[in-house]
């Protein structure tokens, strides 16, 4: 058993049906790709078309919500105040189609149509590029860390599965079906032993 699962489809996906159902937000100048809650310290992370990867900072939203529990008139709009940009990261040169925080630590890794696979780490109001993994052959999609081990998982127009060490930063395995594309990435949460791992492509 592989220790992530993928979705993948087989029809023609343009990009304008993978961002039909986003909105655009306050402070973005393109399409936002994904947005999500990071681990701790009331904070979101977001990819846009805009090259740009962002953390907000939703703090006085929710101290404005926790304020009026109990109460009968409950705030009705979110005010340009309620959440605000704290850091923008601007390292990749196309569009950024993924961007995600680490369970546990404050680095975000993010990909694009660059194809590369960026990884950030943030403290107070700076974010810092430390390392740009390059080896997919087509635009980034969806990127993840492993919720236990020391690695980030990627897949990419090029029909590739990617597994990657950062501490080596080095891609410690690829998988390859080529009668599919693969968006979305999920990782089982257990840790597990990936020595093995050190293979050419695969075919899945």
């Amino acid at each position: 058993c592989r220790f992530f699962f993928f979705f993948s489809s087989r029809r023609r996906h343009t990009r304008s049906s993978l961002v039909s159902w986003a909105r655009r937000c306050v402070q973005e100048t393109d399409y936002v790709m994904s947005a999500f809650f990071c681990n701790d310290d009331d904070l979101i992370v977001s990819s846009s078309l805009d090259e740009t990867i962002r953390i907000w900072d939703y703090s006085e939203l929710k101290k404005k919500y926790s304020s009026s529990r109990g109460s009968s008139s409950k705030p009705s709009q979110i005010g340009a105040a309620d959440v605000t940009v704290k850091m923008i990261m601007d390292g990749h040169d196309k569009p950024v189609n993924w961007a995600a925080s680490h369970p546990k630590k404050n680095m975000i890794v993010s990909g694009a149509d660059d194809r590369t696979v960026r990884i950030w780490k943030y403290q107070d109001t700076k974010a810092t590029e430390i390392e740009c993994l390059r080896g997919h052959d087509h635009n980034v999609v969806c990127c993840m860390f492993h919720p236990k081990n020391d690695l980030i998982i990627s897949t990419s127009e090029d029909k590739t599965i990617k597994v990657w060490d950062y501490n080596r930063k080095a891609n410690i395995a690829t998988y390859k079906r080529d009668t599919d594309r693969f968006w979305i990435l999920a990782s089982h949460p257990e840790p597990v032993s990936y020595t093995h791992l050190t293979l050419p492509t695969i075919p899945l």
